[in-house]
């Protein structure tokens, strides 16, 4: 026993020489877990990948505001790996709501967050405050990417950015229970960006949301960047949404996601494939009881809801119980509820949005194949448009009458929809839908939500600081210059993207002072090759943190 004992004591003494920090009181143990007090605390953890099978529970808050300082600038090493040697966090950390407060971490590799990889693991009542994460691949605040795992309770603010599959709670998430968690960030990313999470497959969200600005390129999503195979269910996002190609309010690119009783809230900025609540819908998908409030802007595939909608020859795809308000406008193929649907079922679905003239236009539907739309709705006045691929034009006043969705002479109603009280005696008793003249602007609004629809005040604006980055002129050809302003002397780097989200050039990586300054763009690449028409993406970033993100469109 004693031989044993020694062993162990010898083992326990080279593991603490690996490890830097402080290790927590404790053995690790479910019944005796390690008791995470201060930053040191953490410290060991994260270089001490042997304990991350372990138990936690934190007992205090903890400033890590020192991170900053660490690793030769590169701040926190997270807790957990998918490197050649695969050592996940397969741990249970417990923070019993106790904060982590001005966490920073500036690593230009893969798996970038509090949590690198998680796998099999449980964290929950967590409090992260302040944070400031930059990487590569799979960035989060919490986590760089979570696996078969499970996470509740979980509260999150700061700044996180990063080149692929960034999001603020995680960067990718498979085969997770999220349930209960909020953040509060801003984002910036390339491809695969989120407000909660970059890419999410075969998951299950609840009870959820994301308020904040969302920047990135490709698959840029106020909730989530691509959705595939999983459930969402009482979520929300709000904040303005910008990127190329899809972007959506809420999910950019959902595939054979069932998505219910969730709505997002802000301003769509993209290129093809817009939406105010999705850019693109594919596959055997069930959208029901949701709804988007926000101004969309696009060029081609763009609606006040969807931008296209395509499901599959089997009728599988089914929308219905949703509406969107707000302004429409586009290239072509632009809709007040879908720019373009095939293969879709849409069923008890309305539209306010205000629609500018384009190439294949509706009130409610662009352009349709293939597609069932009934029992749907357009307003005529406030779209300013009559025609439609889909659904019956209606005037405001009869829009904001009940007797238009559950009295059986309304032309284009075969079915009552669902309201409360049965009003003409329509035959549901789920109550989806109410009325009110002081909810909704009067038009028909969702009891699982009960929005009163899009408010300025409601949209954040928790940008750190204003840049007042712009180019002129916009559009351009041959040339543009960017301008920006800062307040302090500081090292900028100024960099042109791709819509695919592909650095092509570079314009500066200097130390600039305080004030106004002048950069031009010939149009050309890092090789001075004149690149082709279009969108791109130009990127400041000030002390190495990126700051803001925004377009210009070259034309020849």
């Amino acid at each position: 026993m004693k031989l044993l004992t020694f062993f162990f004591v010898i083992f326990s003494v080279i593991i603490n020489l690996n490890a830097d920090g402080v290790q927590p009181i404790g053995s690790g143990l479910y019944t005796d877990p390690y008791q995470v007090d201060v930053l040191d605390n953490l410290l060991w953890i994260s270089t001490n990948d042997t304990s991350w099978d372990a138990h936690f529970i934190q007992i205090s808050d903890i400033d890590a505001s020192e991170t900053v300082n660490w690793n030769n600038g590169e701040g926190f090493s997270p807790i957990g790996s998918e490197d050649s040697l695969s050592v996940p966090f397969t741990g249970n950390y417990n923070g019993q709501t106790y904060s982590i407060s001005n966490l920073f971490i500036d690593r230009l590799n893969n798996h970038t967050g509090l949590f690198g990889y998680v796998y099999d693991g449980t964290i929950r009542n967590i409090d992260i405050q302040n944070a400031n994460i930059t990487g590569f691949l799979y960035v989060g605040i919490l986590a760089g990417k979570i696996q078969d795992s499970d996470l509740s309770n979980i509260n999150i603010s700061g700044i996180v950015d990063g080149s692929y599959t960034v999001g603020s709670l995680a960067g990718v998430s498979v085969s997770c229970e999220i349930d209960d968690c909020s953040c509060s960030v801003t984002v910036f990313g390339g491809s695969y960006t989120g407000g909660l999470i970059g890419r999410n497959s075969y998951s299950e969200l609840y009870n959820s949301f994301f308020i904040g600005n969302v920047t990135g390129i490709v698959s840029t999503g106020g909730f989530i960047g691509e959705n595939s195979y999983s459930d969402i269910d009482y979520c929300y996002c709000v904040g303005n949404v910008e990127g190329a190609s899809p972007v959506g309010g809420f999910i950019a690119d959902n595939f054979q996601g069932d998505i219910s009783k969730s709505y997002s809230i802000g301003n769509v900025d993209g290129f093809n494939l817009t939406g105010g609540f999705i850019g693109v819908n594919q596959g055997e998908s069930i959208l029901q009881q949701c709804c988007s409030a926000g101004d969309v802007t696009g060029q081609g595939g763009v609606g006040g809801f969807i931008g296209n909608s395509t499901g599959s020859s089997s009728y599988d795809h089914t929308i219905e119980n949703c509406y969107s308000i707000g302004n429409v406008e586009g290239d072509h193929f632009v809709g007040g509820f879908v720019g373009s649907t095939h293969f879709s079922n849409i069923y008890n679905c309305f539209s306010n949005c205000f629609v500018n003239d384009a190439n294949y236009l509706g009130g409610f539907a662009a352009f349709s194949t293939y597609a069932i739309i009934e029992n749907s709705f357009w307003d005529i006045e406030t779209s300013g448009q009559t025609i439609s691929d889909g659904g019956t034009g209606k005037t405001t006043a009869e829009m904001q009458d009940v007797a238009t969705y559950t009295l059986l002479s309304t032309i284009g109603l075969d079915d009552p929809w669902d309201f409360v009280g049965n009003p003409f005696n329509d035959t549901g008793y789920e109550d989806y839908w109410d009325i009110n003249p002081e909810i909704n602007d009067g038009y028909p609004f969702l009891t699982a939500l009960q929005l009163v629809g899009i408010q300025e005040e409601e949209i954040p604006h928790i940008s750190p600081m204003n840049y007042n980055l712009s180019n002129y002129p916009n559009p351009f050809n041959p040339s543009t210059t960017i301008e920006f302003s800062i307040q302090n002397d500081s090292s900028i780097e100024l960099s042109i993207f791709n819509i695919k989200g592909q650095k092509i050039k570079t314009l500066t990586k200097n130390d600039f002072t305080k004030g106004q300054h002048l950069i031009p763009w010939k149009g050309v690449d890092d090789f001075n090759k004149s690149v082709s028409s279009g969108i791109y993406y130009y990127k400041l970033k000030v002390n190495d943190k990126t700051e803001v993100v925004k377009k210009c469109l070259l034309l020849k």
